[in-house]
């Protein structure tokens, strides 16, 4: 993986990232009476379907920026 490759998936991970925390912000606002009607089944609902790609957007948005600046080096290296 190139350089510029590194970059654009680092930042599409972290525009993903922002939709779906934004959407989910929405979506708690939304859904106030739900969550006071269940809140565990309500919240590891949220928990799942927001949550869980929220943590693997960033933790692949850390990859790609690793190994963004590691091909920067080897780039720098030669």
């Amino acid at each position: 993986m190139n350089h510029k490759s590194a970059v654009k998936a680092k930042n599409a991970c972290i525009s993903t990232l922002l939709i779906i925390t934004l959407w989910s912000m929405g979506h708690l606002k939304v859904s106030k009476d739900a969550i006071a009607k269940n809140p565990e089944t309500v919240g590891l609902a949220f928990l799942i379907a927001y949550g869980l790609p929220i943590v693997i957007l960033f933790i692949l948005a850390v990859f790609y920026a690793i190994k963004a600046k590691q091909t920067e080096y080897d780039d720098l290296d030669e």
